[in-house]
């Protein structure tokens, strides 16, 4: 079966990640989808069977979109950044994806 690597960020609502959850519904027929969330993990948001959820440390926003507010743990944005992009370089190693969206 073919592996579908979905990266979606959502900073501030829930738009985006729902919409790119029912894209990834219409491929799951044809796909094994490794679903890479850059925002907040959202409790009770339901994830469709055949899609494995790779969560991020969240990068979100202020209401107002004018400063990114970083996970715990982390002093600055930049040492997130780095963080997740070798979770994503790792993950896509493991997964190693026929496609990458």
């Amino acid at each position: 079966m073919q592996r579908l690597m979905f990266y979606c960020q959502h900073i501030l609502g829930i738009g985006h990640l729902v919409r790119s959850m029912e894209i990834v519904r219409g491929l799951l027929p044809d796909f094994k989808v490794f679903f890479v969330n850059g925002g907040e993990a959202i409790e009770g948001f339901e994830v469709p069977a055949g899609v494995e959820m790779i969560n991020l440390p969240a990068i979100k926003t202020d209401s107002e979109f004018r400063e990114l507010q970083i996970p715990d743990g982390f002093q600055n944005i930049e040492q997130v950044l780095e963080y997740r992009r070798d979770l994503l370089l790792q993950a896509f190693e493991q997964i190693q994806p026929t496609v990458l969206w």
